[in-house]
């Protein structure tokens, strides 16, 4: 966890920005500026960079000292344009293309990422920029786009996801198992690094970078095998989804005094169980104690003064108030655009489930207060997003006629899909 929280405190705190200029580039759903000069492949939007990326002069100043072509480093980009005001908040993008011709100051970042600092009706704006660490939730990727068996063979590949600054020094294969020498790959172009007169399989994977090294044992294991890995390796001290040691999403945030009472809320109504797994994908918004400890407007409700004492007399409050706080799936804070709706994993009559929605600042709604965020992006093992808030969202009112305001942030959860028949030969398995 300190590793990941020192690469968030030097990208906030970072001095020697370079003035650039920032447009927007083309972007839909899956990233196209990722099949370029770069060699990643197709991006998800859905995974970490979360389509924040960046396309770049290959000789801008504010790359020195990174991977050739600028290939999988960090930018944090923020508008300096006097439309953007000072609420304009400084972004992370990852540079996944070339512009041979643009200039040497600009930068193009998807939509996702400009209406995080800019404004879409700006144009080409004045900004900064700085190479940062980079802090994906996660461990290293590695993608084959390439293996020929035959002919002595031939391997192409490409790291994603990789934690830190700095290129990588060598990749390297050798067979598992054995003591012989690393056969080393060759940089192909951008991210790509590429092999012939392969060892024999399987193989296992050495990535080096700065003195740091890292072995995956056994990661190629199939002639021809082409698409994803996951190491279970990442530089910094995280592997294997865990970050420093923490096991459970909720790890993370038991190391901040500040919101204590927060996750033994969480602890009490038994979604620590449900957050306990390495893999669990979640987004937590986590109030501070004080503002569990403040006053409940309108007067005490149950003889409590406070929500943290209505907590821990009314569980029947505590769970929903609990899961509203508990989103599904990944939203770091560059995706919380004003207009977005967060799914929460809250419901009051255990058919619909509640909603929030984002306002300008970002300001998080519920349906009985609103909450800023404080601290955003703290990372867990899952990968999960904590974003720590000033304010405690209530799923209701605490007068009857105003839970009617409920109905309109409830999304109809769909109906539980037939099980499959069993049949002689076996049984099918669903994941759920």
């Amino acid at each position: 966890l300190g590793f990941l929280l020192a690469l968030l405190a030097v990208a906030k705190g970072q001095t020697n920005w370079t003035p650039v200029t920032v447009g927007s580039a083309a972007s839909g759903g899956d990233s196209p500026a990722g099949s370029g000069a770069c060699g990643y492949g197709t991006l998800s939007a859905s995974s970490w960079p979360y389509d924040a990326i960046a396309v770049v002069n290959p000789d801008s100043p504010f790359l020195a000292g990174s991977a050739p072509q600028g290939c999988g480093t960090c930018l944090e980009i923020q508008c300096t344009d006097e439309v953007c005001g000072s609420a304009a908040g400084a972004f992370v993008a990852l540079v996944t293309d070339n512009c041979d011709g643009c200039d040497l100051s600009q930068i193009y970042v998807s939509p996702t990422a400009y209406a995080k600092s800019f404004s879409p009706s700006i144009g080409l704006a004045t900004g900064r920029a700085t190479a940062v660490p980079c802090a994906p939730p996660g461990d290293i990727v590695v993608r084959i786009d390439t293996f020929r068996p035959t002919l002595g063979g031939y391997l192409r590949l490409v790291l994603l996801s990789v934690a830190g600054q700095g290129p990588i020094d060598s990749v390297e294969l050798r067979t598992s198992g054995s003591q012989g020498d690393w056969a080393p790959l060759a940089r192909s172009f951008g991210a790509a690094w590429d092999a012939s007169s392969l060892p024999s399989l399987p193989l296992d994977i050495r990535i080096t970078r700065g003195g740091d090294t890292l072995i995956v044992q056994s990661a190629i294991t199939e002639e021809g095998q082409l698409g994803d890995i996951q190491t279970g390796v990442q530089f910094g001290g995280a592997s294997s989804g865990l970050v420093n040691g923490v096991n459970s999403v909720l790890d993370t945030p038991a190391t901040i005094p500040e919101v204590s009472t927060w996750v033994q809320v969480l602890t009490n109504v038994g979604l620590a169980v449900l957050l306990d797994a390495p893999d669990a994908q979640a987004t937590l918004l986590v109030p501070t104690n004080s503002a569990l400890d403040a006053a409940i407007a309108g007067g005490s409700v149950r003889d409590a003064d406070t929500l943290a004492a209505l907590l821990n007399s009314a569980p029947d409050l505590a769970n929903p108030l609990a899961a509203y706080h508990v989103v599904k799936g990944l939203w770091p804070s560059w995706t919380l655009a004003p207009g977005t709706r967060l799914p929460t994993s809250a419901t009051l009559d255990k058919v619909n489930l509640l909603q929030l929605n984002v306002t300008a600042g970002p300001v998080i709604r519920g349906v009985g207060s609103s909450a800023n965020v404080l601290q955003a992006d703290l990372l867990a093992c899952g990968p999960s997003v904590i974003h720590i808030i000033d304010q405690v969202l209530l799923p209701f009112n605490f007068d009857q006629a105003s839970l009617d305001a409920i109905t309109a942030t409830q999304v109809p959860v769909p109906p539980a899909a037939p099980s499959p028949a069993v049949t002689p030969a076996g049984r099918r398995l669903m994941r759920v």
